[in-house]
This record gives C-alpha cells, sequence and structure tokens, in this order.
C-alpha cells in the first residue's frame, strides 16, 4: 500500500514538473511580447523625434535661407510641412497604441508569472509530500527491522 502511494505522488510530481514547465514557457512567452512591444515603441518614439526634427529644421529654413525663395517654394515647403504633420500625428497615434498594447502585455506576463509560481509551488508541496513519505517509509521499515531483531534475541523463541 504505501509503495503504491509512493509511486503515486512520484507520478504526481512529475506532473507537477511538466506543469512548471508548461507554465514557465508561457511566462517567457508573454515576457517576449513585452520585449517585442517595447522594442517597437522605441522605434516609434525614435521616428516621432526625427519627424520633430525634420519639422524644426523646414522651419527654420523657411525662415532664414530659405526665405529668399520663399515664394517659389512655398507650396514644397507647405506640402512637406503637411506630410510632417500628418507623419507625426499618426506615428503618436500608434504610440498610444503601442502603450495599451504594452499595458495589456505586461497584465499578461504578470498572470502568467503568478500561474508559474502557483505551479512551483505546488510542485514544491508535491516533491515535500514525496520526501515525508519516503522517511515515514523508511523509519516504518526501520521500526519493523528493530522489531524483528528484539523478537530473535528473546529466549527460548524458536524460529
Amino acid at each position: 500500500m504505501s509503495r503504491l502511494r509512493l509511486r503515486h505522488l512520484a507520478q504526481l510530481l512529475r506532473l507537477q514538473g511538466l506543469r512548471v514547465s508548461v507554465a514557465e514557457a508561457e511566462y517567457r512567452t508573454r515576457r517576449a511580447k513585452c520585449e517585442t512591444v517595447m522594442a517597437a515603441m522605441r522605434e516609434r518614439q525614435a521616428r516621432i523625434e526625427d519627424l520633430r526634427h525634420q519639422r524644426t529644421a523646414l522651419f527654420d529654413h523657411v525662415a532664414t535661407q530659405g526665405a529668399t525663395e520663399l515664394t517659389r517654394f512655398a507650396g514644397f515647403a507647405s506640402a512637406r510641412r503637411a506630410c510632417l504633420d500628418e507623419a507625426l500625428e499618426r506615428d503618436e497615434y500608434w504610440l498610444q497604441d503601442d502603450q495599451r498594447e504594452l499595458q495589456e502585455a505586461e497584465a499578461q506576463a504578470e498572470e502568467a508569472r503568478q500561474q508559474w509560481l502557483r505551479a512551483r509551488s505546488r510542485e514544491s508541496a508535491a516533491q515535500n509530500l514525496l520526501d515525508d513519505t519516503r522517511r515515514s517509509l523508511a523509519r516504518d521499515a526501520e521500526q519493523r527491522q528493530e522489531m524483528e531483531a528484539a523478537e530473535q534475541m528473546i529466549p527460548g523463541r524458536r524460529l
């Protein structure tokens, strides 16, 4: 009976180990998703900064060197400014979407982390139960051996 229990506990421990592996893989996947979204956000922020720089450079050029030829290039400068403004607005809007996506990804990663920690806790509990059962079986076997040895030492007892 106790050997059967030991086998069942060993199977439970293996099952818990598999659950830990699956939960850890899910957590790693969710963290990778967060990293991907953060990388996209950094790229978008760099693009926004570049667009702002281009816009400032255009204004500076029109106000200084381009002022003499403003009548000839006014349409081009206006169209370029409109293009930069639109691209900047679009990227800022998309950055907000990226921020929401990052918040969702971080929440999912935290949930996966909690599941992983719970799985590790269950695995640890199963390991402790298995260890306790093994110690108990070893203690019982030792007590049986001591009792058998004591019975053999009783005088006048036949074997």
